[in-house]
This record gives structure tokens, sequence and C-alpha cells, in this order.
């Protein structure tokens, strides 16, 4: 026992120490995009009117947001900022950057979050049940649905659910969070807002998951010791969820940690899609007007989610499968 939790210690340790690594990776690449791109931000925040403003203004507005420092001090700064949590003031918006996103990544958690759970945990039930029946009409249609959702890019997607259910069929809205109702009728205005762009999001996570974990539930139904269990007469339901499926789960959460940022870009492009105001339309906006400070902390809260779920499905896999941490962290 004293062995495995050495083990296990020295496998987190390692997967800390990486991640680690790779985020003081991002944060540099975070601050050094916004500015390779083309603009500037005081002329985007001066618009048409740039040409008619004095130098005095626009040195006072470069100081203000610190833009008159040299790029080293301002590494320094963005660093010392993420640590602290205060990522500023958005140029574009004039509010702070910390409460800006918060109230966005709120929205966007009520989309993503049971849209990740809806998905995963329906591709590993549909692909068990489809796997062991693999060849059957069910398997066919429902193969062909996923594929064909994988295949389509999120946005097309979003756009031919959006065009049936909404504008011609009439049955969820065109868009938006909510219509400005209050208590109980807010929550449920909310859930009927968030439905069509739920369901979309859900079979895009499913559709990710479904193929694999359909291939290796076919894959392990014919292996020997489930032929062993079936010649002990052990009923077939008892086969797939105590020995099929709990063979499938290691499979299902490293697909969790792949899939995750993919997950997070389709949600973002959902959001742009059925005008919902998450983090999806505040980077779209930021991006637009070139805002540095709202976009780096538009992508440290991204990237630092994809980071957390990454690792946390990456030490789940170890302690799920010993023989993961057996390699040492590697």
């Amino acid at each position: 026992m004293t062995v495995v939790r050495t083990m296990d210690r020295r496998y987190i340790a390692a997967k800390v120490l990486r991640y680690s690594i790779i985020t003081l990776l991002i944060l540099t690449v975070n601050f050094a995009i916004p500015r390779l791109m083309p603009g500037d931000p005081i002329s985007n925040i001066l618009g048409d009117d740039v040409a008619w403003v004095d130098q005095a203004t626009i040195d006072r507005l470069t100081a203000q947001y610190g833009l008159d420092k040299s790029v080293l001090d301002q590494y320094l700064i963005y660093l010392s900022s993420v640590i602290t949590q205060d990522l500023g003031y958005s140029i574009s918006i004039g509010a702070p950057v910390s409460k800006l996103i918060l109230e966005r990544a709120s929205i966007s958690a009520c989309l993503m979050l049971p849209s990740i759970i809806i998905g995963s945990v329906s591709a590993l039930y549909m692909a068990t049940f489809v796997g062991m029946r693999k060849g059957g009409k069910t398997d066919k249609a429902l193969t062909s649905v996923m594929v064909t959702m994988h295949a389509m890019p999120a946005f097309l997607s979003s756009m031919l659910m959006l065009t049936i259910f909404s504008y011609h069929l009439d049955i969820f809205p065109l868009g938006h969070f909510y219509s400005g109702e209050e208590g109980l009728p807010y929550v449920l205005d909310v859930m009927y807002h968030l439905a069509l762009p739920t369901i979309v999001l859900s079979f895009l996570v499913a559709s990710s998951y479904y193929l694999v974990l359909r291939n290796s539930v076919i894959q392990i139904k014919d292996e020997y010791f489930i032929l062993a269990e079936r010649a002990h007469g052990i009923p077939e339901r008892q086969i797939k969820t105590r020995h099929v499926r709990r063979n499938v789960l290691t499979q299902w959460v490293s697909m969790f940690a792949m899939s995750i940022g993919g997950i997070i870009s389709g949600s973002l492009i959902l959001e742009i899609v059925f005008s919902i105001e998450g983090m999806g339309t505040l980077l779209y906006g930021a991006i637009m007007a070139n805002d540095y400070p709202l976009m780096q902390g538009c992508f440290i809260v991204i990237c630092f989610t994809v980071l957390a779920a990454n690792m946390a499905a990456e030490i789940m896999y170890g302690l799920i499968d010993p023989r993961v941490a057996d390699g040492g962290g590697r």
C-alpha cells in the first residue's frame, strides 16, 4: 500500500510539474500574440477620429494602458497581474477584465457543463449498446448520424439547427441568453433559450467520443475473459455493465482529456451563432477591437480551463489504471 501511495504521489507530482511548465509557455505565447497582430489598440479606441487627436492625448492613453513601457516590463507586469488575478481594464469596454470574464464565464459554463456531461455519458452508453450489437440496424443508423455530426463544422451544424428548429419550426428562440424575466420564470427562460445550443453541443461532444468508444466495445466483447464469463452463464446485462463498460472507462477518460479543448472552442463558436453573451462573443469582440488586456484575459481563462481539465483527466486515468502510473509519470 505504501509503495502504491508513493508511486501515486510521484505520478501526480510529475504531472503538476509538466503542466506548470506548459502554463508558463502558454502565458508567454498569450502575451506575444496580441502584440504581433496588425493594428494599434489606441487607434481602435479613437476610431475614425484618431487623425484629429493631438499627440499628447495619444501619449496619455498609451501611458494609461501601460503600452509606453518596454516589452520586458510589460511582460513582467503581465505575469504579476496573472498571479494576483488583476487582469487590468478592457481598452474597448472600459471595465475590469476580471469582472467581465467572471460574468461571461458563468454564462458559458451554463452551456458547456450540461453539454459535456450529457454528450460524454450518452456516448458511453450508446457505444456500449450498439457495440454489443455490431452490424444491426440501430448500429448502422446511429453510426451514420454520429459520423455526419462529427464531420460537420460546429458553426454549420449550429446554423442548420437554428434555421430548422428556430426559424422555420419556431420551436426554440433564435438566440440570446434570456428575455429579462426574474425568479423562477427567469430560470425557465434561461433553460428554454439554452435548450437548442445545449442539444447541438451535446451531439458534437457525443460524436467526438462515439466512434472510438464503439470500436473499443467491439474489441473488448470478443476478448477471452468475456467469452469465459458467458460460458459460466453470467447474464449479458451484467457482462455489459461490469466488464465491457468498465474496461472502456479508461478510454473514455483519456478521450475527455484530448477533446476538452475542441469542446470549449465549439462552445465559443456556438455562442456567436446563437448570440449568447458568453466568453465566445466577449473574445470575438476583443479580437475585433484589438483589445490586448481583454484578449489576454480570455485566452488565459480558456487555456487554464483546458490545462486543468487535461491534468485532472490524466491523474484520474493513472489512478483508474495503475499500469499508467507505473511508467513513472512519463
